[in-house]
């Protein structure tokens, strides 16, 4: 996702999120992505904090 990103930035996209959705890159207008709201995994989080330590 990082190499899209950066990819999309050179290409002057912007204000999108990068994911992964159906097993492909998908770029995701921010205004779309803030407004869904899901629960986030707690195993997830464990791993964002080992991460982060």
């Amino acid at each position: 996702m990082g190499y899209a990103a950066v990819d999309a930035l050179i290409n002057g996209t912007s204000n999108v999120m990068v994911g992964i959705v159906n097993n492909e890159i998908q770029f995701t207008p921010l205004d779309k992505a803030v407004k869904a709201k899901q629960q986030i995994d707690p195993e997830w989080l464990k791993i964002v904090k080992i991460l982060a330590s």
